[in-house]
């Protein structure tokens, strides 16, 4: 019943040359150091007024940049105008995603996943996202409620554009879920595949369940920020927006 009850709850939420100073008489030296002192005390203060980006203003206001944090009104508001910034044009189209998408992304901002934890007195951390090259991805996310236990809860399927514009759209159709033991006090790593899976009735069970919570008309999420290590993505359905961050290039897969 525990594992039913999990992926029930799950499922809704799914930056002049030194030899012309050698060769230069004493009062030339002078003058170029003097010159020099100037030029480098007017770089300070230019590098010390400097205005921080949208981007940056942002980053700064998360605790870990590259973890889950927790939904403020400040990171909403700076969610909101990063969004007004965006670089890429179509951001949900094909082409934006062969530039960006490929590599491991966590989710480090959004506001549903914190409240829902919250409520139920527990956490999701990390939520992580694997895009390959050939439009497959695995997600999985981490899971630890005092009453439940701690595990992961993973899926995978598709990735692609539905309109080649603006909007993406992702296409699950395997589940599992793996929960820690009891008999140890470390954390576990999520089973990679679905394939990996042992043979059982539960893992039955969890794929049918599965299959009856990936709901394909809230299954697309317009783009509304896209740049080399950074997204943020509109979740309609509960009208809030999810930012994510690259942590590493398909070469180096991690997400630990």
């Amino acid at each position: 019943m525990r594992r039913l009850f999990l992926l029930f709850f799950f499922s809704f939420w799914l930056g002049k040359n030194s030899s012309a100073f050698l060769t230069s008489g004493p009062e030339q030296r002078t003058n170029s150091c003097s010159k020099n002192v100037v030029v480098h005390q007017s770089r300070a203060k230019t590098a010390l007024h400097a205005v921080p980006t949208t981007k940056q203003n942002l980053l700064n206001s998360l605790d870990d940049s590259q973890g889950f944090n927790s939904a403020t009104k400040e990171r909403t508001k700076l969610v909101e105008e990063l969004t007004k910034t965006n670089p890429t044009p179509k951001p949900g189209s094909k082409e934006a995603f062969s530039r960006f998408a490929v590599g491991t992304w966590k989710i480090v901002y959004a506001p549903h996943i914190s409240t829902m934890g919250s409520l139920a007195g527990g956490s999701f951390d990390p939520v992580v996202y694997i895009m390959h090259p050939d439009g497959l991805m695995t997600s999985h996310a981490r899971f630890s409620f005092p009453l439940i236990g701690s595990g992961w809860l993973s899926v995978s399927g598709t990735y692609g554009s539905n309109d080649d514009d603006r909007v993406c759209r992702v296409d699950f159709d395997k589940a599992w879920l793996s929960i820690d033991s009891h008999d140890t006090n470390s954390e576990s790593a999520p089973i990679a595949t679905f394939d990996d899976v042992p043979e059982s009735l539960s893992k039955i069970i969890i794929q049918t369940l599965g299959q009856i919570g990936f709901v394909k008309s809230v299954s697309v999420f317009p783009v509304s920020y896209l740049d080399h290590d950074t997204i943020v993505f509109d979740f309609e359905l509960l009208g809030t927006r999810i930012c994510a961050r690259k942590v590493a290039s398909m070469e180096h897969k991690t997400f630990l």
